[in-house]
């Protein structure tokens, strides 16, 4: 990673089965680029989420669900879907 690092704090399970729990602290990298099956924190309308990505285009991203059972997201870049950084650490 590089200087441009951040972090960020986990809220809820949702990423239990990556090891990442609720509460903790995951260090993100603006700067790597995005690939599919990367954990990325995403800015979306109703706020920013830690999520698997599954697929990313120029107008859009498919995030895995944040619980098990629950089909991926489809969110449209018009949408303010934004992905912020690569979970690096």
């Amino acid at each position: 990673p590089g200087d441009d690092v951040f972090f960020v704090q986990a809220e809820g399970n949702d990423l239990a089965a990556r090891g990442i729990l609720d509460g903790d602290y995951v260090m993100l990298s603006p700067s790597l680029a995005p690939r599919p099956d990367d954990v990325v924190a995403v800015r979306l309308a109703t706020g920013t989420a830690l999520r698997a990505l599954q697929q990313l285009s120029e107008t859009s991203m498919t995030l895995a669900g944040g619980d098990p059972g629950e089909a991926p997201q489809v969110v449209l870049a018009s949408e303010t879907g934004t992905v912020l950084g690569v979970v690096c650490g």
